[in-house]
């Protein structure tokens, strides 16, 4: 997917594709479409975890590309599903969601790491109370699952 996202039109993949690479061109109003939507279908697959796993890896590829230029909503986003404490899946969506941002920086040089710095400021205090409230079902395994990604978005940020 991540080959093909990147694409902006024809003479770009092709100055960009290796030779005997079949390239496919994503519409941009598709790529509007999945952005606005990725949220919504990561929190309505919350029981499927393969199908997580690939929408992760999927939204991590898009930020690569995207964030914060084309997905200025998308940390809203995973801030309103971390603070949706009511619904244990949509704070895992969120969990999910800010790994995957958090994880588009892991490998960035700091000064390419400034919007990071913005997504910690403001999501690690939430991550903190998280933690305090799992911490109190240590013996559910929902909510070491949660304290596990809460531990790989500390990871990746680091």
């Amino acid at each position: 997917m991540e080959v093909h996202w990147k694409f902006k039109n024809r003479e770009h993949a092709e100055r960009v594709a290796s030779s005997g690479f079949e390239y496919i061109l994503i519409d941009e109003a598709d790529k509007v479409q999945v952005r606005d939507n990725m949220m919504n279908a990561i929190m309505q697959q919350i029981g499927n975890r393969k199908i997580m796993k690939q929408y992760i890896r999927s939204l991590k590829m898009i930020c690569v590309h995207d964030y914060p230029d084309k997905l200025p909503n998308l940390f809203s986003q995973i801030m309103a599903h971390l603070n949706n404490t009511s619904s244990r899946e949509s704070v895992y969506a969120g969990l999910q969601g800010l790994f995957a941002l958090a994880a588009r920086f892991e490998f960035e040089l700091d000064e390419d790491r400034v919007p990071l710095h913005q997504i910690i400021k403001e999501s690690f205090s939430v991550l903190g109370a998280l933690v305090s409230q799992m911490m109190q079902h240590k013996d559910d395994s929902d909510a070491l699952h949660m304290l596990h990604l809460i531990c790989k978005v500390f990871y990746v940020s680091n």
